[in-house]
């Protein structure tokens, strides 16, 4: 069974390397999606979203590189029975400006349906870190009335020719973990996939976009042909 001293060894490598170093936060964004799996499980994604703006770069071979770690911990009363190490490193070729844009990293989860308890730790070499905790209540899809999964909202959606990183159902989905439209993200993509359908199904759409408890787009319905599995669009 892991334990605390898991997590020491995993960052024990950056922090000797921040010796007499002032350590700060590393904030990231965080967020989940849920979708069903094979039998009675369900997998979880874990987005996250780490400001370049927040990172320290050195220089490295003419160029200015970042190095972080992470760890994504799946606890279930109060034991650690699954989890996922990211290794983060960023590389740009100048400081001028300070670096733009935000890194995604995801972590996926195959689970049976059940409460549990997720903590993400992100740390880089100068030994800046941040946690966040959140409980997770996963459901048991596969019923036969008509179901949808978590409304996933992303930077980019586009057709993927193969399984790279952020491939589902034939997309290469980017998260974005904040909800956040700026100038690095001006499109708000959403995914989505609705179970219980059948290709010959018409279905009726709405789409309502909230942001600080005010409705600021609401499209009129319109009916299409069923989107079967997948449901994905911007707004």
């Amino acid at each position: 069974m892991l334990s605390r001293k898991f997590l020491i060894l995993l960052f024990t490598g950056l922090s000797l390397m921040a010796t007499g170093l002032q350590a700060r936060e590393l904030p990231f964004e965080l967020d989940l999606g849920l979708f069903r799996a094979a039998g009675n499980r369900s997998r979880l994604e874990v987005y996250l979203g780490i400001d370049r703006r927040q990172i320290t770069y050195e220089r490295e071979r003419g160029r200015y590189a970042a190095h972080m770690a992470g760890v994504v911990l799946l606890k279930q009363r109060g034991q650690i029975i699954d989890f996922r190490e990211m290794a983060i490193e960023d590389v740009v070729d100048h400081l001028d400006d300070g670096p733009h844009g935000v890194i995604p990293k995801q972590a996926t989860f195959s689970l049976e349906p059940g409460s549990y308890d997720l903590q993400v730790v992100v740390e880089d070499g100068q030994g800046n870190r941040s946690d966040s905790t959140l409980r997770v209540e996963v459901p048991a899809y596969g019923g036969l009335e008509l179901e949808i999964s978590t409304i996933q909202l992303a930077s980019v959606i586009r057709r993927s020719a193969g399984r790279k990183e952020f491939y589902k159902r034939g997309l290469t989905v980017w998260p974005n973990a904040g909800a956040v439209y700026d100038d690095d993200r001006p499109l708000l993509w959403h995914y989505a996939e609705v179970y219980g359908l059948t290709p010959l199904d018409t279905v009726e759409i709405r789409t309502l976009v909230w942001r600080d408890s005010t409705e600021v787009i609401s499209q009129a319905p319109r009916r299409a042909p069923s989107p079967f599995l997948v449901f994905c669009d911007w707004g």
